[in-house]
């Protein structure tokens, strides 16, 4: 278990993402609360809410990944209380049990749900196992994990808790999208796959309002269109598409050479955004741009929003920008999280951007877009939420010390775009 630390960072503070504000006003001194030992990454963030001896506890959970050899990599996962204060915290082998495998394992989280009463599942992919390709656990507030759940046959990507008790993962298998419903005993409820192209990658997975499934990866090749192309399908309870409706929705509109890489996708009132960034582009030197796709709740495309901020480069083009994990604000509005490349004379910058879900890019206290970073190292954010209570963006970052150490972050921002002690 990790002790907490709580550490003050100097941390630039960059009203725009261009290049030229580089050398803008920043703020030091400022408090930022970090976790880990040796090489870390945050993955994902949650908040929980549960009474216990009739006092209600709140606070934040985040999912990350942690190398401690540099080569086998295992779950972590820190507990802390609303203030950020470390609670306690647990690394998981998820593989442990797999003594066959000739080589290291390499354990990868993708989420972490909130299932209520302080009950969470997290799911990811085992790499490197001979017996095993993905896992689900049952994890409660204090970290113990009540079940490991080891799949031999599916990377698992997501999962959901439905109604009646049961869990449905979302994996890859062979190339293809696998959809399963089991109980919490590994019982089969059924299994369905989808398969476009024969190379597709599943990324979420959501259950609609009226009990049909909403499925968000992308697919290599599909009819004519070349590259990487991002999909969106509408299935019914049981993860079959019956109609002509079912048809896959290709939501990218940029060139076929293109690649669009979705990287995270989230509920709203509208129905879903799916945030990622297209490679490459001939305006902007074969540089990754950001894009948020807004579709309805049956993959039909409202409108999509490509982050271009002019680069001052002789070569001319937009800077590029890697968008990692999105929320909707207390205004209603995207804001979405990631990393600025190689700032002159820095590394990588945490970004922060404000999306409109009609008219892209917004003007809000804080300028369009900041970013937030030590003055070396690269430094990315991994997840956001927009907190239930006080309407502040929790970030949960991944910050580069340097020498193999890169520790996992939290930090607030407040609605005016202020970081938050």
């Amino acid at each position: 278990m990790k002790s907490y630390k709580l550490f003050v960072l100097g941390l630039f503070f960059i009203w725009s993402c261009a290049e030229e504000d580089v050398n803008s006003p920043s703020q030091s001194d400022v408090f930022i609360k970090y976790y880990g030992a040796n090489a870390n990454q945050a993955v994902d963030l949650a908040t929980y809410t549960y009474l216990e001896n009739d006092v209600e506890e709140t606070g934040y959970m985040i999912l990350a990944q942690n190398e401690s050899d540099g080569i086998q990599s295992d779950f972590y996962l820190v507990r802390t209380d609303k203030y950020g204060n470390e609670v306690n915290s647990v690394i998981i082998d998820v593989a442990e049990a797999d003594s066959a495998s000739a080589t290291s394992t390499v354990d990868i989280p993708k989420k972490i749900k909130p299932i209520g009463n302080g009950q969470f599942l997290v799911v990811g992919v085992i790499s490197g196992s001979l017996n095993y390709l993905g896992a689900w656990i049952e994890i409660d507030t204090s970290l113990n994990s009540t079940n490991i759940h080891r799949v031999s046959d599916v990377e698992t990507i997501d999962i959901i808790k439905t109604d009646d008790n049961e869990v449905i993962i979302l994996g890859d298998q062979n190339e293809r999208i696998v959809i399963r419903k089991l109980d919490f005993d590994d019982n089969l409820i059924w299994s369905s796959e989808v398969d476009f192209t024969g190379d597709d990658e599943a990324l979420a997975l959501f259950e609609n309002p009226n009990g049909n499934l909403f499925i968000v990866g992308s697919s290599r090749a599909y009819e004519e269109t070349e590259g990487i192309n991002i999909f969106a399908l509408e299935t019914n309870s049981r993860g079959t598409a019956e109609s002509s409706d079912g048809v896959p929705k290709i939501l990218n509109e940029s060139t076929a050479s293109n690649d669009d890489i979705p990287t995270a996708v989230i509920a709203t009132p509208w129905g879903y955004s799916i945030t990622g960034y297209t490679l490459p582009n001939a305006q902007n030197g074969n540089e990754p741009q950001g894009f948020v796709v807004n579709v309805s709740r049956t993959a039909n495309i409202l409108y999509t929003h490509v982050f271009e901020f002019p680069s001052n480069s002789s070569n001319g083009g937009f800077e590029s920008t890697w968008p990692q994990a999105l929320t909707v604000d207390y205004a209603g509005f995207l804001s979405v999280v990631g990393r600025l490349p190689e700032f002159p004379g820095k590394q990588d910058e945490m970004m922060v951007m404000r999306i409109h879900p009609s008219l892209g890019l917004q003007e809000s206290d804080y300028g369009s877009c900041r970013s937030f970073g030590r003055a070396t190292g690269d430094d990315v954010a991994n997840a956001v939420i927009t907190h239930p209570l006080d309407g502040d963006l929790v970030i949960a970052g991944t910050v580069d010390f340097g020498s193999g150490t890169s520790l996992i972050s939290l930090m607030k921002l407040s609605e005016t775009g202020d970081l938050v002690d």
